[in-house]
């Protein structure tokens, strides 16, 4: 537990380098932070689920799970969305309520019909799974066991 408050906390301080956004356009830029967001608030809940064992109904998930969202209305059907694929699956994964889990479905069918890579649709098919097995987002659920039992090397990249 007291690793995971340790890189809980290093989530917390790490800032994109400045020399790296210096190489940027200023069109881009506000593009690249939300996108360094992104993928912060992702690393957070992830933490919080595989390692915390947290479910996804509670306080703190919900609290992230919002602003992650916030970040992926940003970033989707822009030129980095092809990034999103692990934001994606780990926001649906911890959308609890029908009305969430038909946004993010929404949200993934945009995403196909753009990005057509079958890697996301195959993130909607383990969702609908871990959906399944935990309909309230009460349970911490094993996804990699689902993907296991798929045969699948699910690729987030």
């Amino acid at each position: 537990m007291k690793k995971s408050k340790e890189l809980d906390l290093s989530i917390d301080n790490i800032k994109p380098k400045p020399e790296i956004l210096g190489y940027l356009k200023p069109s881009e830029i506000e593009l690249q932070l939300t996108l360094f967001e992104c993928f912060q608030l992702t690393s957070k809940i992830h933490l919080r689920q595989s390692v915390m064992k947290i479910n996804a109904s509670s306080l703190d998930i919900q609290h992230l799970l919002s602003q992650l969202l916030k970040c992926l209305d940003v970033l989707l059907g822009t030129e980095v969305e092809s990034c999103l694929s692990f934001p994606v699956f780990i926001a649906g994964m911890n959308c609890t309520t029908q009305k969430d889990r038909n946004a993010m479905k929404q949200r993934i069918r945009e995403f196909i019909r753009r990005y057509k890579w079958k890697n996301i649709a195959r993130i909607q098919l383990v969702l609908d799974q871990v959906w399944s097995i935990d309909p309230n987002g009460i349970s911490c659920v094993d996804w990699y066991e689902i993907v296991r039992k798929l045969g699948w090397d699910l690729s987030f990249a």
